[in-house]
């Protein structure tokens, strides 16, 4: 099994394709993801958070042995990124 920050970037169009949702998460919401042997791993949200487009320090690997999962999208016109940080439970 490997641990670390899976981290993913996507955009949001106004159609909700993509990230388009990724604004409407919250602190506690849950969502699963799939290895690729179809196991099922949930994750729940910790924190949320905006940064500049400079800002890379949510992709750090230094999760102490867990799995985390990074879902990254633009906002304001790409002048900030929306971070939603989520952990293994």
């Amino acid at each position: 099994m490997k641990y670390g920050n899976f981290c993913i970037a996507g955009h949001n169009y106004l159609n909700n394709k993509m990230f388009g949702k990724l604004k409407k998460l919250e602190i506690g919401d849950k969502f699963s993801l799939y290895d690729k042997i179809n196991n099922n791993i949930e994750y729940e949200i910790y924190d949320i958070y905006r940064v500049k487009p400079s800002n890379v320090s949510c992709l750090s690997q230094d999760t102490q042995g867990k799995r985390e999962v990074t879902l990254i999208t633009c906002s304001d016109n790409a002048n900030y990124r929306i971070i939603v940080k989520a952990k293994q439970i």
